[in-house]
């Protein structure tokens, strides 16, 4: 088989082949055949299609575990604590659970070695570990969907390396580990992002492929009117979609709790509809105990085990727009669903929480790049929650929609503008896989 008609597909979770799909779809209508190369859960679950062939990424790590240990190694050594908050708390959890000699060693490593430019990291990774691994893939060209986990693997010498991102917080999380030829990102915001934080030269436009479900319906909903029960009363519906879930972290998740319940009082007190919305990796029932408020309704959840082992299928797809269908409004704290919903037309009234006695860990997203960068940049339009006032008292501008509807409406447009393509998925997905066949 040549070369020229062949590629692999390196895929670390089920909501990354969500975003492979279309483009493996694409190489075969060209005759080309694609290796899978999925880690063991993945594996198991794929094990008896025909579409491609499968191989376990496990299977090719075992046999390279010095250069696994090496690219760890280097990553934790010579890579800035500081790359971004959410590269320094995953650190800090990936060290919590080792002995406490071998956290004291890199520690004192860390403090004497110097750091690279985030901008490098990537490259210098490449280059040392490359010099030690041989092309270990079936193809030299692979797909690399972000952000994949045994990156060393992708740091091996005669590959060429592309990149689709998955999604929008990627290029800030950590140094993705490895040099590709080209990237393909959603759009120009997250190219300057990712050009800032990995350091590739050629980054394109795509297309986000787990928002087509949305951006598809190539309409601008409206407003919604706002009707009335026989009582005269306003029937309003606004939705909170949750930011984290039990597989998060649990202090995150149980501060957001204590959000959720005083969202609860204080819409219930308005007579609003509060319709709380599980994360796509929410486990089944999580978020059950606010059922007890007679207002309250709760969104739909999809079968998963948390985690990355989750899809976005039709169906569940289906059920979010139908969600989205009942709400006027979308409160957001820091979840990806502000985008889905400002797609969808709807305003998105986004919070920003700056209040460390109340919520000491909610207020440490603030400093979340993708978050800080493409959210919380809109001063006019978030709604701040402090430590200064009662929590009820600064949830008193729900009260009137002229308090917050202008500003929810401007915030959505501000991010429907920033996320809708400038070409449809067929078109996009045409165009990657043109470039990376060049």
């Amino acid at each position: 088989m040549s070369k020229n008609n062949k590629i692999s597909f390196f895929v670390s979770s089920l909501i990354g082949l969500h975003t492979a799909l279309p483009y493996i779809e694409e190489f075969q209508k060209r005759n080309i055949n694609i290796y899978l190369i999925v880690p063991d859960a993945l594996y198991t679950s794929l094990y008896k299609t025909k579409d491609f062939k499968l191989i376990k990424i496990s299977d090719i790590s075992y046999k390279n575990r010095f250069t696994l240990m090496l690219h760890a190694l280097m990553r934790i050594l010579f890579v800035n604590e500081d790359y971004s908050s959410i590269y320094k708390y995953w650190l800090s959890q990936r060290l919590q659970n080792k002995k406490k000699w071998l956290v004291q060693l890199i520690r004192f490593f860390q403090k004497i070695l110097p750091k690279w430019a985030s901008n490098q990291v990537n490259r210098n990774l490449s280059c040392w570990v490359g010099a030690l691994l041989a092309n270990p893939f079936p193809t030299s060209k692979i797909v690399a969907i972000s952000l994949p986990v045994e990156s060393f693997l992708l740091c091996s010498r005669g590959i060429q390396v592309y990149t689709i991102m998955e999604s929008w917080d990627h290029p800030a999380k950590a140094p993705v580990g490895y040099e590709s030829q080209k990237v393909f990102v959603w759009n120009k915001a997250l190219k300057k992002d990712w050009d800032h934080y990995q350091g590739d030269q050629d980054i394109r436009i795509a297309y986000p492929v787990k928002l087509d479900y949305v951006i598809s319906l190539d309409k601008h909903k409206t407003t919604k009117v706002i009707e009335s029960d026989n009582t005269g009363m306003s029937k309003v519906t606004y939705m909170y979609p949750t930011t984290f879930g039990s597989s998060s972290s649990l202090s995150f998740f149980s501060e957001e709790k204590q959000l959720i319940h005083k969202l609860c009082h204080v819409t219930q007190s308005l007579g609003i509809v509060l319709l709380i919305k599980p994360k796509p990796n929410s486990r089944m029932g999580e978020l059950d105990e606010f059922r007890k408020y007679g207002h309250v309704d709760i969104g739909a959840y999809q079968k998963n085990e948390g985690g990355g082992n989750y899809t976005l299928e039709q169906n569940y797809n289906e059920a979010r727009l139908k969600d989205l269908e009942k709400a006027n409004l979308v409160i957001n704290l820091g979840t990806t669903f502000a985008i889905d919903a400002a797609a969808f037309g709807l305003p998105v009234l986004q919070l920003y929480i700056d209040a460390p006695s109340k919520f000491p860990y909610l207020s440490t997203i603030a400093k979340y790049p993708h978050l800080a960068r493409h959210l919380y940049c809109y001063e006019d339009c978030i709604f701040k929650i402090d430590d200064d006032n009662d929590l009820t008292k600064q949830f008193k501008f729900l009260s009137s929609p002229a308090d917050h509807m202008a500003q929810a409406k401007q915030f959505s447009e501000h991010l429907r503008q920033w996320i809708m393509p400038e070409m449809t998925l067929s078109e996009a997905v045409e165009n990657v896989v043109d470039s990376i066949l060049e």
